[in-house]
């Protein structure tokens, strides 16, 4: 199973492969990754932004989390929680 292959700690290009080894992203879609500081109350202080590209537009998603520590299940999840995607 594709959530297998992130082990350890998460980087953007692990994100990546996942992403496409579980079939989230398309060979045709781009997935932008960024860690941002986050300074609104009540939130973590940290959030990953995952910007998916491609021909049926721009979507982003979020995950409160430190990059370091997103788990395959967290990305996972971001494509099924519809209330975290723009699009």
């Amino acid at each position: 199973m594709a959530a297998g292959i992130l082990k350890g700690v998460a980087t953007e290009e692990s994100l990546q492969r996942l992403a496409r080894e579980a079939g989230l992203i398309t060979p045709h879609e781009r997935l932008e990754i960024r860690e941002e500081r986050v300074e609104r109350s009540g939130y973590p202080p940290w959030q990953v932004v995952l910007t998916q590209s491609g021909p049926s537009g721009r979507h982003e998603r979020v995950i409160h989390k430190r990059l370091e520590q997103v788990q395959a299940a967290d990305l996972i999840g971001a494509w099924r929680d519809h209330s975290i995607c723009c699009g």
